[in-house]
């Protein structure tokens, strides 16, 4: 039974004037006096299922080149903060590797080594999005799960691709002022594996 399937960002319809993100004083005034990327991580968490319905969001960042890393969870804890994901059988992995947007509508009958994790915590649907900087490349993804089947759109897509752009682009900033400058190979500095406050 196929539960999963994919989705271009470049195939998704635009977002118009209609479709509002709305940010609360507490989250703006939370993030502007972060100055560690955890906390950072752990923000935009926390404040994601206020934007696009979730039970659970989470957000990995490349640890090395076989997998991610769990560096911020809000809500459902099935699987813990710092779990290493790997990129090879998981559904964020193929997010990660594919730079699409993943969905599944029935967890409990995925392959996929995350979406059975999620559905022994009463989990039922997830939807992922890749962290893409502008040169396209990926340093990991923006995840939200439900407790209800078949629970996300593709109105919801385009929603968490959105701010799965915006988040990328906060981790970038955030490892320019604290370095002071942003080396070509940077992604492959996100590692990690160091303390979760360092990137480089």
């Amino acid at each position: 039974m196929n539960t999963e399937y994919s989705l271009d960002p470049a195939q998704l319809s635009e977002l118009s004037e209609q479709h509002i993100i709305q940010l609360s004083a507490p989250f703006i005034q939370s993030l502007s006096h972060t100055d560690t990327l955890s906390s950072m991580l752990n923000i935009l968490a926390r404040w994601l299922p206020t934007v696009v319905a979730a039970d659970r969001a989470s957000i990995t960042l490349k640890n090395n080149e076989q997998e991610l890393r769990l560096l911020a969870i809000a809500g459902n804890q099935v699987i813990p903060i710092q779990t290493p994901v790997p990129i090879a059988g998981t559904m964020v992995g193929k997010t990660f590797v594919d730079k699409q947007i993943m969905v599944c509508t029935d967890l409990k009958h995925s392959d996929y080594e995350d979406c059975q994790k999620l559905a022994t915590g009463g989990l039922k649907s997830s939807m992922d999005a890749p962290l893409l900087l502008q040169d396209k490349r990926c340093i990991g993804t923006l995840n939200i799960a439900s407790t209800q089947e078949n629970f996300y759109t593709r109105q919801d897509a385009a929603m968490l691709y959105s701010l799965a752009r915006w988040t990328a682009m906060h981790i970038k900033l955030h490892h320019i002022i604290s370095n002071g400058d942003l080396d070509d190979n940077w992604p492959e500095y996100l590692q990690t594996n160091m303390p979760p406050d360092v990137l480089h």
